[in-house]
């Protein structure tokens, strides 16, 4: 069911409210309990002309309600400084085209607009990011390591593994107001994503070298733990890290039951 515009002036002003879920420098803005509680205050008051609301709907339309508000912003501040015009009856300047623009300009003073791409950042993760990252799953790709130590598709039916394999994740593509462009996306994220594989591949293939020299089995448990350990310290956010530790988890869960077949 859609929402009112009377509904969303009620989750914009209660989102106003509380600070640690909009202003990225605010020392409860990581606090994941504060959130919560915040989000649970929100959700008692929308219930009441919004009966099925849920919080994980109230995150993702407060998401929607941003990214369409920034773009705007965006859009009337490109126009603004052209000198198209310097007041708002100027013919010439930008109109918005959400009635809820003036409403949401608090969040301007955390938030940083870049002009000079086709897209919106922030200092820091914003919001909208927590949103998309709860609300959406995750492709997972699976990868071996082969007889030759290179790290292989695991659906290569011709190679051959030493039962080492581990998933890669990588984030689907979103469904919500603002999507930036394929080839932006592509330059900012492949170099990352490729030296990552690129790392994974060469220090398991060191323990699959291991393997093959007959060395304890508690120096490859040691070996492997100390390579996961030191890349889940490299993730400074705590909910992508607890994310990354759960499909770890997950997966050590499917292999220990396959075994068992």
């Amino acid at each position: 069911m859609s929402w009112s515009r009377e509904q969303c002036e009620i989750l914009i002003q209660e989102n106003q409210k509380h600070p640690c879920l909009y202003a990225t420098k605010s020392v409860l803005y990581k606090n994941r309990h504060a959130r919560q509680h915040a989000l649970e205050k929100i959700e008692a008051v929308l219930k009441e002309v919004r009966p099925s609301v849920t919080i994980n709907e109230i995150k993702t339309k407060f998401g929607g309600l941003k990214t369409n508000f920034l773009n705007e912003y965006k859009k009337w501040n490109v126009s603004r400084r052209s000198g198209a015009g310097d007041n708002d009856d100027d013919d010439s300047l930008y109109k918005p085209t959400i009635w809820y623009f003036k409403v949401m300009f608090f969040l301007l003073e955390h938030c940083k607009v870049r002009l000079a791409v086709d897209s919106l950042t922030e200092d820091v993760e914003t919001e909208q990011e927590d949103t998309e990252r709860d609300s959406q799953s995750s492709e997972v790709q699976e990868y071996v390591v082969g007889e030759d130590g290179v790290l292989h598709d695991a659906g290569d039916e011709n190679v051959q593994s030493p039962d080492m394999s581990f998933q890669v994740a990588s984030p689907s593509s979103s469904n919500g107001f603002y999507q930036p462009k394929p080839k932006k996306r592509k330059l900012r994220q492949e170099p990352v994503e490729e030296n990552l594989i690129r790392e994974a591949s060469n220090t398991l293939a060191s323990i699959n070298q291991a393997m093959k020299t007959n060395q304890g089995k508690n120096e490859e448990d040691e070996a492997l733990a100390k390579f996961i350990v030191c890349k889940l310290n490299q993730i400074t956010n705590e909910d992508i890290r607890l994310e990354v530790e759960q499909e770890i988890v997950e997966c050590l869960y499917r292999s220990i039951k396959k075994s068992r077949m």
